[in-house]
């Protein structure tokens, strides 16, 4: 068999594989009840078969409840002895993963429950590592703020029972579905945070959100300027994310006509845009971000894709 041969082949497979994710919407959500049951925070153990670790809701007989993990993320429980008994009834929203693009995919993906206005609940719990931090900050917060919800959360990082816990399903699960609860989640902050912003004529039709100012790209990444360079040059206004406050984003995303960015987690935000939002998305690597193929489909975007890699 010829090289070109061989790499035909393993392309096709790879496409056909990973390329292209089945997502598929579903059409209802369900949501568990737990009685007397306990939260626990993320653990990293060593070979656990997790990215994050183990950690999620373990029922009154001790058994752990699948559905409070997250695939290749986080799951499973380990020994542990009870910090404290709450008498309330919680929803257990999952880890509140430090990292901005996991956070929009990940982390907020339970929190649609929110929007069934159901009064009995009196928290909406997530777990953040042992012994961590449990103070959110910055576009986290805002994040919350925004959505009207960050009276009622609580972060915990040690085990904790509750009276009742109420397990959300996941709105979205990579590769394998969506449900239209979790856009409406980013639809209603989005809303929120449009509500008091008057129209302005002056702001950017055409924006890029860049990754030249961020220090882990700034170190890691060849050609950041470049594209500065040629979308500026080309009438784009240049963002940089981590520079802006949550609300200002949604704002310049909500009001261009067309949005750009390099791949990775930076076109996630665009989960906070309105349906059909015409986008680039400028490819830095060969392999596929499967997750804004996914987001791409949930918000069913205009996307042109262009390769900016030299492999």
């Amino acid at each position: 068999i010829s090289f070109s041969s061989f790499l035909g082949d393993f392309f096709d497979e790879f496409e056909s594989d990973t390329l292209l994710p089945e997502l598929n919407p579903i059409k209802e959500l369900k949501c568990d009840s737990y009685i007397n049951a306990v939260i626990l925070p993320i653990r990293k153990q060593a070979d656990d078969g997790t990215q994050f670790g183990l950690g999620g809701v373990i029922d009154s007989q001790g058994v752990y409840v699948e559905s409070s993990g997250i695939e290749g993320r986080v799951g499973g429980k380990y020994p542990c002895s009870v910090s404290r008994v709450e008498n309330s009834k919680v929803v257990y929203c999952g880890y509140w993963v430090k990292h901005w693009g996991h956070f929009l995919v990940e982390a907020v993906a339970r929190i649609w429950y929110f929007l069934e206005n159901d009064n009995s609940v009196d928290k909406y719990v997530f777990v953040s590592e042992e012994n961590g931090s449990t103070e959110l900050f910055g576009n986290y917060l805002e994040f919350f703020e925004l959505l009207g919800v960050a009276d009622k959360l609580q972060i915990i990082n040690k085990p904790v029972k509750y009276r009742e816990v109420l397990v959300p399903e996941l709105s979205y699960s990579r590769k394998y579905y969506y449900h239209d609860k979790y856009k409406q989640v980013f639809d209603r902050i989005a809303k929120n945070a449009n509500n008091n912003f008057e129209q302005n004529e002056n702001m950017p039709k055409k924006v890029f959100l860049s990754r030249s100012q961020f220090a882990k790209a700034k170190q890691a990444e060849v050609g950041l300027d470049y594209l500065d360079h040629y979308f500026s040059k080309n009438g784009y206004t240049i963002l940089y994310p981590e520079k802006l406050s949550l609300m200002q984003l949604i704002q310049y995303l909500y009001n261009a006509d067309v949005c750009a960015s390099s791949s990775g987690t930076i076109p996630h935000n665009l989960l906070f845009a309105q349906k059909g939002k015409k986008t680039i998305i400028v490819e830095r690597q060969t392999t596929v971000n499967e997750i804004q193929a996914n987001i791409d489909i949930v918000c069913d975007l205009d996307v042109t894709y262009i390769d900016g890699h030299y492999s």
